[in-house]
């Protein structure tokens, strides 16, 4: 597991520039997008839970920008296998991905989205009624015993996510490797899976954690920048995470 979070992590450090001419612009197009259409309190778990809990969430509008952000990111995320597991250069800030690839990616990003969604659902759901379990049994908030609990039972589950996720570079690379055959190919990788999705989940965590100690929200300028920051870099790490996996598991390339 160590293994490939080093791998992944000097993938984006020893190729600084390139990585900047895949996603500067994806990024920033995306989270401009977020910004003008007002969206940008859904950056923020806090402030988007106040909003769910008094209804004030802008479903449509939410799910046109969700759908829209979703193909920008699926653009640079395959300019991004290109480029690792090919060789092929983004021109100068614009990442360059021909058409039936995209397309290809395009379809097995749809369809592997839609099951992560299924996936995050189910594990939340996991999540929920440990802790809505251990309220009704104690007449108080959940303790962290509870969320270490539903924590426990829900990460495996969403593990399925990160196997998942791994079939998406080869639609990228144009590969004859079906979604199914990836599936059963990494079959007997479950704890470095979980491993890796624990170390995101954690990264996550502590960032949230650091925003907050500072008063950083994405519902004012600055904090909204760095925000947008810190959400690339755990995007771009993930992607290389992905990246790694497909490279070292199903390809058999080397960790170097």
């Amino acid at each position: 597991m160590l293994s490939i979070l080093r791998h992944s992590i000097l993938q984006i450090t020893r190729q600084p520039v390139d990585v900047l001419r895949i996603f500067l612009l994806p990024m920033t197009a995306t989270f401009l997008i977020v910004k003008l259409t007002g969206l940008a309190f859904t950056l923020s778990p806090f402030y988007l839970n106040i909003a769910m809990a008094r209804g004030l969430v802008p479903w449509g509008r939410l799910g046109v920008v969700t759908l829209v952000t979703f193909v920008i990111g699926l653009w640079a995320a395959a300019a991004w296998h290109r480029f690792v597991l090919l060789g092929e250069r983004p021109r100068a800030f614009w990442p360059v991905v021909p058409w039936p690839a995209f397309a290809a990616f395009l379809r097995r990003g749809l369809v592997v989205g839609f099951l992560v969604l299924v996936i995050i659902f189910a594990a939340s759901f996991v999540y929920g009624v440990v802790l809505g379990f251990a309220s009704a049994a104690s007449k108080r908030p959940p303790g962290i015993l509870a969320h270490a609990i539903g924590l426990v039972l829900s990460l495996p589950i969403l593990v399925l996510s990160l196997r998942l996720a791994v079939a998406l570079p080869g639609a990228a690379v144009q590969a004859p490797h079906s979604v199914g055959g990836i599936w059963g190919h990494i079959s007997d990788r479950f704890f470095t899976l979980l491993g890796l999705l624990v170390m995101l989940v954690g990264l996550r965590y502590l960032v949230g954690e650091g925003l907050s100690a500072f008063g950083l929200t994405p519902v004012t300028s600055f904090g909204f920048l760095v925000v947008a920051v810190m959400e690339s870099l755990q995007v771009i790490l993930s992607l290389s995470i992905v990246t790694t996996l497909y490279g070292r598991y199903i390809e058999g390339r080397p960790l170097v």
